[in-house]
């Protein structure tokens, strides 16, 4: 009989001991999933406030705008009530030869000149000591030099010639291209004045029976979707070619 009771007594400890470990257990889950919980909601958190932050940010920017335009409109308003128009250029043209275009447009538009266009001599490839965006001339009102404080109508044409790079018509569509051989198409992209060509394998043939050996299987253009033929792209623009090939050849 005292036998059976101290049986009794080692399961029922061993029975407590695995009632305790899965109460842990339990609890170290519990704790676990509350953890991630709170670190979801903090995540959540920071987000909510960057989004905020950052509408908040996009709120003073259109605001600030909003007032310089207004600005600029009452002085334009006064030039025209008061000096028919004119307006005092706050430059020599000459020094802003040389310049970044979005820079002199911003300048030229804050001293409150409201016709200014911007047009890009594309003719920068490798080897033309010139750098994207760099101002070549400025003409105000017919005239490619005036002094700072001549007398300009605010509404007088301001043309800005700048530097850009140089682009080329893309030939093929890609629909065109698959099939071609690779280094024809390779070829023919270089000697069009494109500098930035890839090419890679795709070792999928078995037989090359539908489907010939070094022929396109594939181009992918950086930052084009839709490839048409004809289209504008800067020389420089990344072009990857993909084409069939045997495993190991």
């Amino acid at each position: 009989m005292e036998e059976s009771n101290g049986e009794d007594e080692k399961q029922d400890s061993a029975a407590s001991k695995i009632v305790e470990l899965l109460f842990d257990l339990g609890a170290a889950a519990v704790a676990g999933t509350i953890a991630k919980s709170k670190e979801e909601s903090r995540r959540q958190e920071a987000e909510r406030r960057e989004a905020q932050r950052i509408a908040e940010e996009q709120e003073r920017v259109k605001e600030r705008e909003k007032q310089k335009k207004k600005a600029r409109r009452a002085k334009r308003v006064r030039a025209f009530i008061l000096n028919k128009k004119q307006l005092t250029f706050p430059y020599p043209t000459d020094v802003l030869l040389g310049s970044e275009v979005g820079y002199v447009r911003e300048k030229i538009e804050s001293a409150v000149f409201n016709n200014c266009h911007s047009v890009p001599i594309k003719d920068i490839y490798p080897g033309v000591g010139k750098f994207v965006g760099e101002v070549e001339q400025v003409v105000v009102d017919g005239q490619s030099w005036i002094d700072s404080g001549t007398s300009v109508p605010y509404d007088a044409e301001i043309i800005i010639t700048y530097h850009a790079k140089k682009d080329f018509a893309f030939p093929y569509s890609k629909r065109t291209m698959i099939g071609m051989g690779y280094k024809t198409l390779a070829n023919e992209l270089v000697d069009i004045g494109f500098t930035q060509i890839y090419v890679s394998r795709l070792e999928d043939l078995k037989t090359g029976f539908f489907k010939r050996e070094n022929a396109v299987s594939d181009v992918v253009i950086d930052g084009i979707e839709t490839i048409k033929s004809g289209m504008m792209l800067e020389y420089d623009r990344e072009i990857n070619i993909q084409y069939h090939a045997f495993p190991g050849r």
